[in-house]
């Protein structure tokens, strides 16, 4: 044969060898990571679950060139340091084929990796659905709607009891400044001992000192610009956080009225307004969007800011709690996570939030909470029953099984065991997620909306209400919102 046929033949060999090895890589770590005890999706792995997987793919103990392993890097927890690129940001060079030579991992390495999460996509395709499927029971409007109101109570109240001591990483500092355990609402103290803001606002991170005091957040840039400042400095016990605060405008705005774009009027409008709110810190997201809206005069639909290690994060469930109950309303599935798309640009926290919207839809419903953790844990790869028969004390697994930060792969396990422990008891789940440390604030408007939902107003303590600084506003808010959501069910066709 001529020589250009032979070198021909060879290289159609090693193409459909090269095809062969990518198929049969692929096709193996199928079945591996549908044997594995790890969660079917991607998007819902914990540190443990994506060291698991690169166990499997043989890539475990792959440390490139940097501080850490690579399922820290994957994770983008920021524990690689600050010059290491978040976790989206690397996954964004295997998607469009961007050199890694400066995190140190290449050649066959680097195709097992893409395998190994084309695999877990593939997967994952098949398992995305909602947990519940139950219509709503009219005959059981009012048993509903009184489970919606003590659910939206539950983020105010959730959120101003942890408030305090939000983001205290110490949890044994939190007996040691308040004379004992959270037990009411507290104002904070003037220093929290954590340098998180000041090094935000030293770094211009996410353009903290181009928005912070000219855009939003109205006089706290000197508080910013101060080591060891409270988070929360300035607010009263049982005020609440910005995030909450946030939450408000769409019980405002009501469900009949409610759209993507009126919302973020609002949105924008609140937090620009001087006197609007009272709160010192504004997390990544909120920075971000009015950035890209107010400084880059990007559309409304391209503000939400391009996925870091902050962006997935218990943040994002608080705006989605009432979103959840206009989407029940409406009969519009899509509408809760179009809601958290606009501020949150990630689909691990889009993931997880599916999973916790279905969760309190189930409980508005009546159905039960057991069960549905149970279903939501088999997703997650975690047995809540199981851990809480150990009997261990909150913090050690809120702490130390789980972990105490924002972060979404963290925080919502801590809530779902948080809600099976205390299953019932909604006074003594919220006080235990405030002492427990850690991303407190945000994790408790979750965790009060969950146990809210499930026990209704008559489990919620008449102190926890009364005692928020905008109780009688909240009421005349919340009623609103409830009674033109019994409106909209019962006159559904």
């Amino acid at each position: 044969l001529p020589r250009f046929q032979i070198a021909l033949s060879i290289l159609a060999t090693l193409l459909m060898a090269s095809f062969f090895r990518k198929n049969v890589t692929k096709t193996t770590l199928v079945e591996k990571l549908r044997t594995a005890a790890i969660p079917p999706c991607a998007e819902l792995w914990s540190h443990y679950d994506m060291a698991k997987a690169l166990d499997l793919a043989g890539l475990g103990k792959y440390k490139g060139n940097r501080d850490g392993n690579l399922a820290a890097l994957l994770m983008n927890d920021g524990s690689m340091g600050k010059d290491a690129p978040d976790g989206p940001a690397f996954m964004q060079f295997l998607q469009d084929g961007t050199t890694t030579k400066e995190v140190g991992i290449a050649g066959q390495d680097l195709q097992t990796l893409t395998d190994l999460m084309d695999a877990a996509n593939e997967i994952g395709d098949t398992v995305r659905r909602p947990i519940t499927s139950s219509p709503l029971d009219k005959s059981q409007l009012d048993a509903i709607c009184d489970r919606v109101k003590a659910a939206l109570w539950g983020v105010f109240i959730g959120d101003a009891l942890s408030m305090p001591v939000h983001w205290y990483y110490d949890p044994s500092a939190i007996p040691r400044e308040f004379g004992g355990p959270i037990r009411k609402y507290e104002a904070p103290n003037l220093h929290a001992k954590n340098g998180i803001m000041n090094n935000h606002w030293l770094h211009n991170k996410h353009r903290s000192q181009e928005v912070v005091g000219t855009h939003i957040n109205h006089g706290k840039a000197p508080i910013w610009a101060r080591r060891g400042a409270h988070f929360h400095e300035g607010l009263k016990a049982g005020e609440n956080t910005l995030n909450a605060q946030c939450s408000r405008l769409l019980l405002r705005g009501g469900i009949r009225n409610y759209s993507i774009d009126k919302f973020a009027d609002d949105y924008m409008t609140f937090l620009r307004t001087p006197g609007a709110y009272n709160d010192v810190y504004a997390e990544a997201f909120h920075r971000q969007f009015v950035a890209n809206r107010i400084l880059d005069k990007k559309p409304i639909s391209e503000c939400a800011g391009e996925e870091n290690h902050d962006t997935a994060s218990m943040g994002g469930f608080v705006m989605l709690i009432p979103a959840a109950f206009i989407s029940l309303a409406r009969g519009d599935p899509r509408l809760a996570l179009n809601q958290l798309r606009l501020t949150h640009n990630s689909p691990r926290l889009e993931n997880n939030g599916a999973l916790f919207v279905d969760l309190l839809s189930g409980l508005v419903k009546g159905e039960k909470m057991g069960d549905m953790i149970s279903n939501i844990g088999t997703r997650l790869g975690i047995d809540f029953n199981a851990l809480v028969k150990r009997n261990r004390h909150d913090i050690d697994v809120v702490a130390n099984t789980f972990g105490l930060s924002c972060y979404i792969h963290m925080s919502f396990p801590s809530l779902l065991y948080l809600a099976t422990k205390y299953d019932g008891d909604f006074a003594a789940a919220v006080l235990a997620n405030t002492n427990a440390g850690g991303e407190n604030a945000h994790r408790g408007s979750a965790l009060g909306a969950v146990m809210g939902a499930q026990c209704g107003m008559k489990g919620i303590p008449k102190e926890l209400l009364e005692g928020l600084v905008e109780y009688e506003t909240l009421k005349k808010e919340i009623d609103t919102f409830v009674e033109e959501f019994r409106d909209v069910v019962g006159s559904a066709q």
